[in-house]
This record gives structure tokens, sequence and C-alpha cells, in this order.
């Protein structure tokens, strides 16, 4: 996420919290934290993918593999709903929270440029993206001011997030015609997350706050779908030629929202 957006995002939801702390903009403000809420929030994510890449070609008496560390970064924009109970005692606040968020249709995108492989050009090409991400998470904060209820708090806990992947495999056959193979599939990935943020009751039940969340989803081999089926056959008389790939990945988030809960 580049400086100019993180700033704007951070001052827009500095300026909403700061009004509503100011103003109350819901009438009195409440002095309990205590009970379930619910709310729904939107953000801004930077999404990093590392993935170390293995391009194999398997011909009759000869092999050839080669491994790459592919990264590339995402910028996108996400929404979605939290639910959560929190306890009080005196200005200490705490409780747990799980929360469901969409983000938007665009991949990050690593590639392999062409290369030699058993004698022949290869290119791949390899797309990622976390679909949709959740948490469940413990809150802990402090209340700063009894006479304005204005929480900071830190929160961390456990995330899994739906990636859809995908692998092009590109080659020529000894003609120079262009050979294609494309795969792209879902799998279900685990991670933690940590972060902080500042939260203020408004009246009425509400509450207003501002949230940065790190999630680091695990590295998972993601071989079987692609080596199964992501291949490349090229026929290269009087043997055969196949290109297969395997890779290891790892994606990172850093998300920046703002949000609002009601309690229940």
């Amino acid at each position: 996420m580049s400086i100019v957006k993180t700033g704007h995002a951070v001052a827009v939801g500095v300026i909403l919290v700061a009004f509503c702390i100011d103003e109350g903009c819901a009438g009195d403000r409440p002095t309990s934290w205590e009970g379930w809420y619910v709310g729904a929030n939107v953000g801004y994510r930077h999404q990093v993918t590392y993935t170390n890449y293995t391009l194999g070609s398997y011909i009759p008496i000869t092999k050839t593999v080669e491994t790459q560390v592919l990264s590339d970064q995402l910028d996108d924009v996400l929404g979605g709903i939290q639910v959560g109970y929190n306890w009080q005692v005196g200005r200490w606040v705490y409780g747990f929270e799980t929360d469901l968020q969409a983000t938007g249709q665009k991949n990050s995108q690593a590639r392999f440029d062409w290369m030699d492989i058993g004698g022949y050009e290869v290119k791949t090409e390899i797309t990622q993206n976390a679909r949709w991400i959740g948490t469940a998470r413990g809150r802990f904060g402090l209340i700063l001011d009894s006479k304005i209820p204005f929480l900071v708090y830190i929160t961390g806990g456990f995330a899994y997030a739906e990636v859809q992947a995908g692998v092009k495999i590109i080659g020529h056959d000894i003609n120079d015609n262009q050979l294609t193979q494309k795969q792209v599939f879902s799998t279900l990935k685990m991670g933690a997350v940590a972060g902080f943020g500042i939260e203020s009751l408004i009246g009425q039940g509400w509450s207003a706050k501002v949230e940065f969340l790190y999630i680091g989803l695990t590295t998972t081999r993601d071989r079987s779908p692609f080596q199964t089926n992501a291949w490349l056959m090229i026929q290269t008389p009087p043997h055969s030629y196949l290109a297969s790939t395997t890779y290891n990945s790892r994606i990172n988030e850093s998300i920046f929202r703002i949000g609002v809960n009601y309690k229940l």
C-alpha cells in the first residue's frame, strides 16, 4: 500500500471517529462497553505473495528442473461484517470478535520469463488472490477517559482465507507451434492475525472504530493440482516432452479499515 493511500485512509478514519467523539453522532454517549455487538466495515488491503516455484521437464533419459522465488503485490478494497462480545472491568475492556471480509476481483501475478527447459522455450504465469478472509480474535483494551468512552485496544488470533490460484504454461513444439495448458483452482489457507485499533462509543448503542490488521497465511505446498493436471506435452519424435509445475506459496495481508458496531 503506498504512503499516500495509507495516509488518506488513516486521515479519513481519524476524522470520522474524532467527529463522533466531539459531536456525539447519535445523542448522549453511553458509558458501558459490555455485551454483544454486530457491525460492518470497509477498508483497504495490501497483499504480498511469495512463491517458491519449480518448473520441470521430463523426457526419456533426461530430466531438467529450474526453481525461482517469485513475488508480487496487490492493492485492493475489501468490506465485511463482524460480531463480538465485550466484558468491562473498570476502564479495562476485553472480549472476542469474529469477522468475514470479501475482497475485489484483482489477482497478483508472477511469471517465469522464457526459459530453455529440455531444449525448448517454456514460459509460466501464476495468479493468486485471497477472495475472502475471515478471522477469530481476542481483543484487549483500555478506556483512556471515563468521561469520553474512547478505547485503545490490541487484537490477535486465527485467520483463514480462500485463495484462488491459477497457473499457465506456454511452450512451443519442434515446429515452433505455441502450446498452452492452464488450470485455476481454489484452496483454503490458514494463518495468524494481529493488530490494533481505536474505538469510541458514540450514542444510542453505536460505536465507531479505526483498525489495522496484519495477516500471515501459512506456506502450503500446492503440488497435486499442478503436478497432475497443469502440464504441457510437446511431441518431439521420437520422444515426448512433459513440463510440470509445483510451488510453495505464502501470502501476507496488511489491512486498514474503518467500521461501526451496534450493541445488541
